[in-house]
């Protein structure tokens, strides 16, 4: 019998740091009974994961600044390119499906969507695809991935999925709700994919420093691309509060803060680690390290068992209701978390095993407050593990699952009381 065929579309695979790679891995592990293909932009370099049965990398690249360009009145020049990059993008399908053989019962999964990429798909579904396509399912990553899109475009999504020869899933059941909401576009679930940290296994649930009974060391991870949407800046204020805290309350226990850094930000980490430098002349109980960004798969697993807990000091204005995969990381590697207060993907940090907190010292006050109950914090981290163990693997099969057998789009833990 023939198996089923699913195409995943991952333009700009090569470009980035390596997070999708590890997603495309996990789609590649979990989905273990379909043919799997990848199909990229030309200047991709990166090899295919184990098990894909064709890598196809020609798709055109367009300019990252042109590509946010999609709505309202643009330079003609400009739009000429715009409309050049989705024929060709549009091309391109047609080929590669034709090579593959699809039929109507096989898949195209484009996990990471951009607004260029919906922009394409959405046209060549309704001009210029051939008959007896497969279903094609579009994961939205974010609010900002619908925001440039001309009026037209959304309403030939919607148009799509009303007919259903288009699937939108959503990376956190916020950003669903909010997509239904504001696009009214409807969306089929929430879909979490695993990252480097899998689902099951070794990887799942990774024992970090700490021991059972009394301990006074604790090691704190800010992993990630360090970025002001993920709160960077406020690293150095919130250790200052930290050290404050320590010193007035006559606290014995001592942090190790571990923050991971992007080559090429050399001034911010320079600054960043003068005032970490200058503050810990004051207090020695709270000391940081920082380790490169873009680690290989192995190296940042290795880190991430290393913690005891995880500080996710997220904005909410970017995070509000786009999933973090720092939190898929955290839950499923059974760390506890403080976070942002009012992030998305609240189902997975209902469970006992996160603190939310607003200000920088609110944060300090959370970071201690998971110190002094550490023992409790890990036992249901490790219990929220397990279920989102179970939750994304039964999540990721939803993929290739016939329409009666998928859930609807909360794809949420259900919350302690």
């Amino acid at each position: 019998m023939q198996k089923r065929r699913l195409l995943v579309i991952e333009p700009r695979l090569g470009r980035m740091h390596g997070y999708e790679q590890a997603q495309v891995e996990t789609i590649g592990e979990t989905l273990s009974d379909v043919d799997l293909h990848l199909l990229t932009q030309c200047d991709v370099s990166v090899p295919a994961p184990a098990g894909y049965a064709g890598h196809w990398a020609s798709l055109p690249v367009l300019d990252e600044q042109l590509s946010k360009l999609l709505a309202g009145n643009v330079p003609r020049k400009t739009g000429e390119k715009i409309a050049a990059h989705v024929r060709g993008y549009m091309d391109v399908l047609k080929t590669t499906l034709r090579k593959i053989d699809a039929d109507p019962s096989d898949v195209v999964f484009v996990p990471s969507p951009e607004a260029i990429d919906v922009t394409a798909i959405t046209r060549f579904l309704e001009n210029g695809c051939p008959a007896d396509l497969p279903t094609f399912k579009l994961r939205l990553l974010s609010q900002e991935t619908l925001a440039p899109l001309a009026s037209e475009t959304v309403i030939s999504l919607r148009r799509l999925c009303n007919a259903g020869k288009l699937e939108v899933f959503t990376s956190s059941a916020e950003l669903a709700a909010h997509v239904e909401r504001d696009f009214l576009v409807p969306v089929k679930a929430s879909l979490l994919i695993a990252g480097p940290i899998r689902p099951g296994g070794e990887t799942g649930r990774i024992s970090g420093n700490s021991s059972s009974g009394s301990r006074n060391i604790f090691t704190v991870g800010i992993p990630g691309r360090q970025a002001e949407e993920k709160g960077s800046y406020r690293i150095p204020s919130i250790m200052s509060h930290l050290r404050t805290l320590i010193t007035q309350n006559d606290i014995k226990h001592k942090f190790y803060f571990v923050c991971q850094t992007v080559p090429g930000r050399q001034t911010r980490r320079l600054v960043s680690e003068l005032q970490s430098w200058l503050a810990a002349r004051r207090e020695h109980g709270v000391t940081i390290k920082y380790l490169p960004c873009g680690l290989p798969p192995e190296e940042y697993r290795k880190m991430i068992g290393g913690l005891d807990m995880m500080l996710l000091p997220h904005s909410t204005r970017s995070y509000r209701h786009t999933g973090s995969g720092l939190v898929v990381d955290g839950v499923l590697a059974g760390k506890p978390i403080v976070h942002s207060k009012g992030i998305a993907l609240q189902g997975l940090l209902a469970q006992g095993n996160a603190e939310h907190a607003e200000s920088d010292r609110e944060f300090a006050e959370k970071i201690l407050r998971i110190s002094s109950g550490y023992e409790a914090y890990r036992c249901n981290a490790y219990e929220a593990a397990g279920q989102v163990n179970d939750l994304l693997q039964r999540s990721l099969m939803t993929l290739t699952a016939d329409a009666e057998q998928q859930p609807s789009h909360t794809l949420t833990c259900p919350a302690r009381h």
